[in-house]
């Protein structure tokens, strides 16, 4: 499910969404320490849906996730959204514990059937 995070996948994961997402870089030192990929929808109110939030895996636990989620936070309420929403996956308890400390909270569950 996760592909490599070198410098080089991150750059090219960037380009591959640059044209559908809006994307935050946090680089310090001339390294991509992580990004976070988002768009603003409206359907019944608007929101901005995190496509990815990716830290580098020796830049994790310094605060850079943090750092991507608070412009992010910064950017809804320049657009007026109402809210953040992303989705986790369940076995990545890294990432689920620090949603949770950042004040995220479980809004649904989805199912999976594996057919083959």
């Amino acid at each position: 499910i996760y592909e490599d995070l070198s410098d080089e996948n991150l750059k090219q994961d960037l380009i591959k969404n640059f044209e559908d997402l809006s994307t935050i870089v946090l680089i310090l030192n001339n390294k991509i320490e992580g990004y976070l990929s988002y768009k603003i929808k409206e359907r019944h109110a608007k929101k901005l849906d995190v496509d990815q939030l990716v830290v580098a895996e020796e830049s994790r636990n310094k605060g850079f996730g943090k750092m991507l989620i608070e412009e992010a936070k910064n950017i809804a309420k320049k657009n007026n959204c109402h809210r953040i929403e992303l989705n986790c996956w369940l076995f990545n308890e890294n990432a689920l514990a620090m949603y949770d400390h950042l004040g995220f909270e479980k809004q649904r569950i989805i199912y999976e059937m594996k057919t083959i």
